[in-house]
Order: C-alpha cells, then sequence, then structure tokens
C-alpha cells in the first residue's frame, strides 16, 4: 500500500481484464501507477507510452511525438542496436551513448552545457545559463516561433540538400511520409503514404496520378481498368511484376515466372479491396493485408488439390474446389463432431452443425449500426477504404454464424440461431437533421427491407446495398 485507499480502486473486473490492468501497474497514467511510479529524470528514457504531453516526450532521448497519432512514440534512433547503425544514421540525428550500448535521439539544444559549445549551433541560443531552441518573430502574426525549418528554404537547391525535407508546389516542406513505424505512416491525412513490410519504410505511393495520359507518361505506371466492371473507376497503379529475373519476381506475392517472362496472378490486377472481394466468386481472391501495401490475392484454400485440401485443417473440399472450412454447411452429425473446430448443436426444431465459438449462442436477433460517416470514407491501415473494409468484416462474420432460416417478415424460430438487421448511420455534419439518411436501411428486390432476417442471401443483398 503506497498511500490511502481511494474509491478508485475498488472497481469489478472480468476475468479477461485482469490481466491487461496487472500490464499496467507501472504505467503512470493508470489507477494505481501514479502512485506508485516514480517522477522521471531529467535526461532517462522511459517507455513513450507514459507520456500524455508532447513537451515531456520530446524532452525524452528516446521517445518523439507524432501529431498524426497524437501519440508519444519510440524515435526510429531507438532502433539501432550497433554503435555504427547509430552513427550512420545522420537523418534522424542518432548519437551513441556508450555507457548504455544505446542509440538515442540528439537531445537538440538542450544537450549543450557550454555556452561555446551552444553558440557553435547555428539553430541554437544561449539563455539564461542554458541552451535553448533559437526563435524568432513573425511579425503578421505577432508571435514568437521556433525555428523555421523547412519553410525557411526559399530555393528548391538549398530545400534538397537537407535530407528531412522536400520541394512540393514551389515551397520547400517536411519530408512527406518520413515516419518510423506503420502507424503513424498510414494515419497522415495530408499524404497519400505507403508502409512497406518488405523495407520497414515509409513512402509517398507512388502513380498517383488521376488521367490516363499523366500516368501512361510515366514508365513505371499502369492505368488499371480492371476494377471498371465493378462501380470502381480505372485507377493508376504502380506497374505490377515488372521484372527481368526469376528470383526478383517469385520474391513478389503478385506475380509469378512463366517459362521467360513474370506475369501477374490471377487476383493482382485487382487493385482496390472493394474491387477484389467482388471477384470472390469467379476468381477466389481476397484482400490479404498479412503484409504492407495489402494486395489482391487467391483467397485461402483455393490453390490446393484434393488431397492436399483434405489434410489441411482450416480447409474443406467443396463439389471441385478447396474452400475454407465451413462448419455450418456440415450435414453429418459424427463428421460435425469429429471435427474439433465444430459443434453440433440439439437445437429444438432445427439440429445443426456449427463453430465451436458459436455452440454455446442462444436463439438471437442483432442490429448492427454501421458507421457511414465520411470520417469512414478514408484510408484505415491497410484497407484503402474504411466503411468498405467495415462492410467485408461484418460480411465475414455473417457468412460463419449459424442463422435461423427464417426470412425477412416471417415468425422467427427458436432454434439457438440468429437473425441479423442492418442500419447505416452518420451524423448531423453530413446531412441535415431529422434527414432519413441519418438512419439508412436496405430497400429493394431480394433485401430485407431494413427487417431481422436469417437468410445468408438477403443479408448479403443488405450489406450489397449499404455499399
Amino acid at each position: 500500500i503506497t498511500s490511502e485507499p481511494h474509491a478508485e480502486h475498488y472497481y469489478n473486473l472480468l476475468l479477461d481484464e485482469i490481466s491487461d490492468t496487472l500490464d499496467g501497474l507501472c504505467d503512470p497514467n493508470s489507477m494505481w501507477g501514479k502512485y506508485i511510479v516514480e517522477t522521471a529524470q531529467a535526461g532517462v528514457h522511459k517507455p513513450c507510452g507514459n507520456y500524455n504531453e508532447k513537451e515531456a516526450c520530446n524532452g525524452d532521448v528516446g521517445c518523439a511525438f507524432r501529431d498524426v497519432l497524437a501519440a508519444c512514440v519510440d524515435t526510429p534512433c531507438i532502433k539501432h542496436c550497433s554503435e555504427g547503425l547509430c552513427k550512420s544514421d545522420t537523418a534522424n540525428k542518432c548519437f551513441w551513448k556508450a555507457d548504455e550500448s544505446v542509440c538515442y535521439k540528439e537531445e537538440g539544444c538542450s544537450g549543450y552545457k557550454k555556452e561555446t559549445d551552444c553558440n557553435v549551433d547555428t539553430t541554437c541560443a544561449w539563455r539564461e545559463d542554458k541552451c535553448v531552441n533559437k526563435c524568432f518573430w513573425k511579425a503578421d502574426e505577432s508571435v514568437c516561433y521556433k525555428e523555421e525549418g523547412c519553410s525557411g528554404y526559399k530555393k528548391e537547391t538549398d530545400c534538397n540538400v537537407d535530407t528531412t525535407c522536400a520541394w512540393r508546389e514551389d515551397k520547400c516542406v517536411d519530408k512527406p511520409c518520413d515516419y518510423p513505424d506503420e502507424n503513424s505512416c498510414t494515419a497522415d491525412s495530408t499524404y497519400d503514404c505507403e508502409w512497406s513490410s518488405k523495407d520497414g519504410s515509409c513512402t509517398e505511393k507512388p502513380c498517383q496520378h488521376s488521367d490516363e495520359a499523366a500516368c501512361t507518361a510515366e514508365a513505371k505506371c499502369l492505368w488499371d481498368k480492371a476494377c471498371v466492371g465493378t462501380g470502381i473507376p480505372a485507377m493508376c497503379v504502380l506497374k505490377p511484376c515488372d521484372y527481368s529475373t526469376s528470383a526478383d519476381c517469385s520474391a513478389d506475392a503478385q506475380c509469378g515466372w512463366s517459362g521467360s517472362a513474370c506475369v501477374m496472378k490471377t487476383c493482382s490486377p485487382f487493385a482496390d479491396e472493394r474491387c477484389c472481394n467482388a471477384n470472390e466468386e469467379q476468381h477466389g481472391c481476397h484482400w490479404d493485408v498479412k503484409q504492407s501495401p495489402a494486395i489482391c490475392s487467391v483467397g485461402p484454400c483455393r490453390e490446393y488439390g484434393e488431397s492436399a485440401c483434405n489434410s489441411e485443417r482450416s480447409c474443406m473440399w467443396e463439389g471441385t474446389e478447396c474452400v475454407e472450412k465451413d462448419c455450418n454447411k456440415m450435414t453429418d452429425k459424427c463428421a460435425c463432431e469429429a471435427d474439433p473446430d465444430c459443434f453440433y448443436s440439439t437445437a429444438p426444431g432445427k439440429p445443426h452443425c456449427t463453430f465451436q465459438r458459436f455452440g454455446t449462442c442462444p436463439t438471437l436477433d442483432v442490429v448492427l449500426l454501421l458507421d457511414g460517416g465520411v470520417s469512414m470514407s478514408r484510408k484505415f491501415g491497410r484497407h484503402p477504404q474504411g466503411y468498405y473494409a467495415l462492410v467485408e468484416v461484418v460480411r465475414d462474420w455473417a457468412r460463419t454464424l449459424p442463422l435461423s432460416g427464417s426470412a425477412a417478415g416471417a415468425a422467427p424460430a427458436n432454434n439457438n440461431a440468429a437473425r441479423l438487421a442492418f442500419v447505416q448511420f452518420a451524423g448531423t455534419s453530413l446531412w441535415p437533421a431529422g434527414d432519413a439518411k441519418q438512419a439508412l436501411s436496405s430497400t429493394g428486390s431480394g433485401t430485407s427491407e431494413g427487417r431481422l432476417t436469417g437468410v445468408m442471401s438477403e443479408i448479403e443483398k443488405d450489406l450489397e446495398f449499404q455499399e
């Protein structure tokens, strides 16, 4: 006990929450940690997640505050494990601290303890017995700012010399997409940044041309029309599989070596998530987020023959092809019970096979509210559009549920199975208050017309409508 007990020390926990709560015991922002963690000492590196304030974060030699995430994260320097790598990273201004054998970011002006050393650095000034960042007065705003950085370069040649800057639209700006981690990279709302899991680097997405002529004028780009038939407009993409050797070709998950040429695999032309998933039935495609940038590839199990399929736990042979296992399609009780992933429910009126995780479900009616606000139209991590990614997650989940079989408007069955309904909503910032579009339910042939349904074909139509 480090303090007198307070009311906030007592609260209910689910069993699964206990581990996370104990993990936060020494987090100074947690309920208990703020009472028992010592105040950070100046110059001593602490876990970056402990800092809530930008100034405190940037004051730690191992941390940097990322405005795009509104969070404190590790500086790129901390990832260098040798003195050589550390000192060679001049772009991030790293230095090797020999007594700790750790690479930190340079402390900046505050690291100079002598006036003579401080004054040598043109970005610093000696004030009140300490070295501080030099400031400048912006007369039109009557505000004192820290040194301008990239915006201070008025010539392209000067700008390009600084590796932290880039020349854009006749002015010098901070280098776009200069992030050390994937979350910061994909959260940038100003530039279309792309994280490469292969290289561990963040760069501007190539081929960002909006018209065919500009796209094809750049040798590395391709005007992709593969998705036009699914309602997705043609787009400019990096030319896939442009390799001259078998080794380079095979290293790219989108490509395959055929004879003496590198060719695209079946699903590779579909460069948009919505378009990719629209080709699931015909080509077995799915949006693969296991790598960054994500790609469209043949779905799990689809490339297996019957023998390999039957030996793969997550797959099942259906007719003439291998597909992902679906316990709901198993009709034989013994086969269902023999499969460790499946469970046979003896529900009244409808005994059925389902996945183990749904084996204890009672009869369920579930209404899902889908956020259709403008914020969902932006990129979310490895998904190019947040709303379509959300709908796809819901669709995949619905396909694994034990559904009641009761169509919209029919009397519900009590059979330990589920019915679903969907409502898309958005705030008043997008549509006027009271507008019907703020709560949008499906209409049209084949849909549930906004009602609960336990029929997958109606659910599919509902989700198509919501898209």
